[in-house]
């Protein structure tokens, strides 16, 4: 059994042991006195106030027995040991946060196309005046011009040797569409049942419209027909027209069936023809047929209007014509031919119009009220080489008697094409030419 005093040796051996141990980690620098950390904020217990008799102030919480192991952050060694002492706040180290670092030495602007000149994109029609100073040599302006375009000026010394602006150069890259227009310009157009539309040409060359802007009263569209079979007719029905101001007329008389399809719209029989605009320029040509199947007694010959109908009936046609100028007064000579290429067919025809009616005359009064014919061939003045063949009939102003079909602005005709003879019937071309517009 070991004595007291050999086990109070062990204990102070292993005291001094230990104590040695924490002599040993400690920093080299360490002056032995205990230094608070720089990181603890903590405000000591009132029991820490007190001092021991050697001044150290004593921490109240008991040591750790085992301190954490701190993993290397990975930071230099340039990292401030906690026991060293805090920079002053006024000190000269300070860093001010609103300064930027210094990058290094400004590097030269590169040009990515060295040899371009510079352009000033601002450049309008308010630029300066050519020949005015200019602070840049080889500066360049662009500027809209024409039809989408661009054109371009150049900064460079005059003749006195100063800077100016010379004079711009072709408008190029203009737009070649067919509907192209200059921005800013307006017009109106003509759309629906005689409607309007305000048009601008915006900044592309191109027309944009507002809606189509049509009177109340329009309901159809100029120079269209619409047949209604009945309306308290026999047979066949009734045909009523548009006018000018995309109003119907009245219906018409009672119209035969063999001279119309039928339909809703367009009457075979009364087909419109607009006359040229241009005058003694330009003729109108339309193919037509005398059907066998199509007969009625002839009117007989003479100025109009006539006293007689024929009681023999032969092949007949009823054709309307209108004049689309708004503002003159046509003069139309008309006539029958042998379509292009019919080198064989021979129709003996007599010809009469109906000026100012839009359907065809039905009773024996109405078709006896021609207003120019009766004829049974003519003379062709000027002359033409489709005019006045053999015995196919025309109206024109031969010299002696002007049978020419006068219309005035926006008026329609009939024209009535029949055969001579009751077993006459075929292919034919009907011609129309304006000779005046007044």
């Amino acid at each position: 059994m070991r004595s007291k005093k050999t086990i109070w040796l062990a204990v102070a051996i292993t005291a001094c042991a230990g104590a040695s141990l924490v002599a040993c980690s400690s920093d080299p620098d360490d002056t032995g006195t205990a230094q608070p950390d720089a990181s603890d904020t903590t405000t000591p217990d009132a029991t820490d106030a007190s001092s021991a008799s050697d001044g150290t102030v004593r921490d109240s919480a008991p040591d750790q027995a085992n301190p954490p192991v701190k993993t290397d952050s990975g930071k230099s060694d340039a990292t401030v040991d906690a026991t060293t002492p805090a920079v002053d706040a006024d000190s000269d180290a300070t860093v001010d946060a609103t300064v930027t670092p210094d990058a290094g030495p400004a590097l030269p602007n590169v040009d990515a196309a060295p040899d371009a000149p510079p352009v000033d994109a601002a450049a309008d029609s308010s630029a300066a005046p050519t020949g005015s100073a200019c602070a840049q040599d080889q500066l360049v302006q662009k500027r809209l011009c024409g039809y989408c375009g661009t054109e371009s000026r150049i900064c460079i010394a005059g003749d006195a040797g100063s800077l100016v602006w010379q004079d711009w150069g072709g408008c190029r890259g203009e737009t070649t569409m067919a509907t192209r227009c200059l921005p800013g310009d307006t017009r109106s157009m003509s759309c629906g049942n005689c409607g309007s539309q305000p048009q601008t040409c915006q900044n592309d060359c191109s027309w944009q419209g507002a809606a189509c802007a049509q009177p109340p009263t329009a309901v159809c569209k100029p120079n269209t027909k619409e047949y209604v079979a009945g309306l308290s007719c026999d047979a066949g029905g009734r045909v009523r027209f548009c006018q000018n101001d995309c109003t119907f007329t009245d219906f018409s008389e009672c119209l035969d069936p063999t001279q119309f399809d039928g339909g809703t719209s367009i009457p075979t029989g009364a087909v419109s023809i607009a006359l040229s605009t241009n005058a003694g320029a330009n003729k109108v040509t339309v193919n037509r047929s005398l059907p066998e199947t199509a007969m009625l007694p002839r009117l007989g010959s003479g100025a109009c209007p006539v006293t007689s109908i024929a009681t023999s009936s032969t092949s007949y046609d009823y054709i309307v014509i209108g004049n689309p100028d708004a503002f003159r007064t046509a003069k139309v000579s008309v006539w029958t031919s042998p379509r292009t290429g019919d080198t064989t067919t021979n129709i003996d025809t007599v010809i009469a119009a109906y000026a100012t009616r839009l359907a065809p005359p039905v009773s024996d009064a109405e078709r006896k009220a021609c207003t120019t014919g009766v004829n049974d061939g003519c003379t062709a003045v000027p002359s033409d080489p489709t005019a006045c063949a053999s015995s196919w009939a025309g109206l024109f102003n031969d010299g002696s008697n002007d049978r020419r079909v006068t219309l005035a602005p926006g008026q329609t005709a009939v024209i009535y094409v029949a055969s001579y003879f009751i077993d006459d019937a075929g292919d034919y071309m009907l011609s129309l030419r304006t000779e005046v517009l007044q």
